[in-house]
Parts: structure tokens; C-alpha cells; sequence
């Protein structure tokens, strides 16, 4: 005789399940989150000359930043710190590449002709 196990039917796959399951992962630290909007407000707010000591804002940033570093690095086993250094590089060197190249055309459509031969 078998017996068939009931498996309870999984929720349907909505826009709104989708987008909170990409934005907000189950794993997701929201104070971490809310550290990070009161750094960059900070920021902002000091460079429109509302507060001072804005540097405050970037501070909380870098310890935030070494926080999950650390971290990442902690949780591999054995640690290699080659293989971190080949993550953050990974990850990091797209977005660098894109910034450069955005960066040098806008400097070249922006830049007065006469200028341009003083910079190459």
C-alpha cells in the first residue's frame, strides 16, 4: 500500500513576490540599510551646506564597508586571501571600467577644443 504525502501548494509567483524577494532578501540586515541611508544623508547634507562635519557620514560608510568585508572574509574556509582579493576585484573592475569610459567621453564632448590638445 502507498501512501501519497500532500505537499502544500507554494504561493503563486507574483510581480510584488518577485520584487520583494530581489530587494529585500530574507537575509538582508535592515539596520545595516538604515545605517547606510543616515551616512549618505549625512554626506548630502553637509555638501549642501546645511551640517558640518559631514565626514561623519563618510566614516560610518568605511565601517560599515570593513564590517562586511571582514565578514565575507571570515565565512571562508580556509580563508585565502587571494581568492577575496579575485572577489572584490570581480565585482569592483566592471563598474570601474564603465565610470572610466563614461568619464572620458563625457570629457571629450565636454572639453573646449583648444583645451583638448593641452590633455593629450
Amino acid at each position: 500500500m502507498v501512501i501519497k504525502v500532500m505537499q502544500p501548494l507554494a504561493a503563486p509567483q507574483t510581480w510584488k513576490n518577485s520584487l520583494n524577494a530581489v530587494f529585500f532578501p530574507a537575509g538582508r540586515r535592515r539596520d545595516i540599510d538604515g545605517l547606510r541611508g543616515l551616512a549618505v544623508l549625512l554626506v548630502m547634507f553637509f555638501h549642501a551646506g546645511w551640517i558640518s562635519g559631514g565626514f561623519i557620514g563618510v566614516d560610518i560608510f568605511i565601517v560599515i564597508s570593513g564590517y562586511f568585508m571582514g565578514r565575507s572574509a571570515f565565512m571562508q574556509h580556509p580563508f585565502r586571501p587571494e581568492r577575496f582579493v579575485l572577489r572584490r576585484l570581480y565585482r569592483l573592475v566592471p563598474a570601474l571600467l564603465v565610470m572610466v569610459s563614461a568619464v572620458s567621453a563625457g570629457m571629450l564632448w565636454w572639453v573646449l577644443q583648444s583645451d583638448r590638445s593641452d590633455i593629450a
